[in-house]
């Protein structure tokens, strides 16, 4: 009867999250006496509330060797059993991250003495396990605690409580780094081609940020730059191409595309007239009809009818056009000037010269 009892007295004690959700301060039993591989990191991440002077407040947590612990204290952890392990020393976290009611049933545990072997724990909402802060690992494995006295201060870790080996608490400090570390920079990529077809590359181009940064393009047309995260210009040259500009934004962690594409020299026109050329008159045809300037004919130059009539046109009766009027010579003008037979010019300059004909020829009138 008496063992009973004493059972269900045990079984009483026990009200709560088992040891396997709610680790001891102490580590389990035969946990300690297995060596393990290098310890597993889950960077998933959840919400839980934690602690710090029994004032809650939101915690980000990840995953250690199946247990939960805050972010930041998970990194500087996995880069300290990295290096112990690099050492043949395999470190493990028991006990991580604690909620509220695991922290209540191990301090229920240590003020009754009636489980978890008796062990020490905090009052509930000032443990630094609900805090992020404090891990208990595997300090009676071989060479674990040995190492951790010689080395863990370089990462950051202390043991904090004297008669408990296996507490260790990270708040600041160690090389930085691990496997739950946001990224600080982006990339920005892409490449340059012969406008329009992105399928036509230009190697060896030059292209510029706008921070600075510049690089020549691969064979394929291909530029990488790895940047912090911000909006920049993308600036792309090469000889015989107009340069070219476009802007991308990086964010931390991803990578941004921006193509740039480049037009020949040859085919960026200005009215028609190519870019590496003046802008000077443009040379008679030579191959353009010759034109007696003594004779008139078109819509510029329609001679009128000598009665007062209407105009007379030129050629409409499918004829000749009529020729210079009466007592000038062809090939001169009303004032007796030569001009003689030219070949037609283009452009503005046949105009001027057409102007000066017709308005001298009016003036003799």
């Amino acid at each position: 009867r008496a063992a009973a009892l004493g059972l269900a007295a045990c079984l009483a004690a026990a009200c709560g999250p088992a040891l396997d959700e709610g680790e001891p301060e102490g580590p389990p039993d035969g946990i300690d006496s297995i060596q393990h591989a290098l310890s597993t990191v889950s960077c998933k991440e959840s919400k839980g509330t934690g602690y710090v002077s029994g004032k809650p407040f939101t915690i980000t947590l990840v995953t250690v060797d199946g247990k939960p612990v805050q972010k930041n204290t998970a990194n500087a952890y996995y880069v300290m059993a990295k290096a112990a392990a690099a050492k043949g020393v395999n470190l493990k976290v028991v006990s991580g991250f604690r909620t509220m009611a695991e922290q209540t049933y191990l301090y229920n545990c240590y003020k009754t003495c009636s489980c978890n072997n008796c062990n020490l724990a905090a009052k509930p909402g000032y443990s630094n396990h609900q805090s992020g802060h404090a891990l208990d690992l595997n300090t009676s494995s071989s060479g674990v605690l040995s190492w951790l006295s010689a080395h863990a201060g370089a990462y950051g870790f202390k043991k904090t409580v004297a008669s408990e080996n296996w507490h260790w608490e990270w708040w600041s400090g160690g090389p930085g780094g691990g496997p739950c570390t946001p990224p600080s920079t982006g990339t920005l990529k892409g490449v340059v081609y012969k406008s329009p077809s992105v399928s036509s590359p230009l190697g060896g181009a030059t292209v510029k940020l706008s921070n600075g940064k510049s690089a020549t393009t691969s064979s394929s047309g291909a530029y990488s730059f790895t940047v912090a995260p911000a909006t920049y210009t993308v600036t792309a040259s090469k000889s015989g191409y107009v340069a070219a500009s476009a802007k991308g934004t990086v964010a931390a962690g991803k990578a941004t595309t921006v193509n740039v594409g480049l037009k020949p020299v040859e085919v960026a026109h200005d009215a028609g007239r190519p870019l590496d050329q003046g802008a000077g008159p443009v040379a008679p045809d030579a191959g353009a009809p010759l034109l007696d300037l003594g004779a008139t004919g078109g819509d510029a130059a329609q001679p009128e009818a000598e009665d007062g009539g209407e105009p007379q046109q030129p050629g409409v009766d499918g004829g000749e056009p009529e020729g210079p009027p009466e007592g000038l010579e062809p090939g001169t003008t009303a004032s007796g000037c030569s001009i003689g037979a030219a070949r037609a010019p283009s452009g503005l300059p046949f105009l001027l010269v057409l102007g000066l004909a017709l308005a001298r020829r009016r003036r003799s009138r």
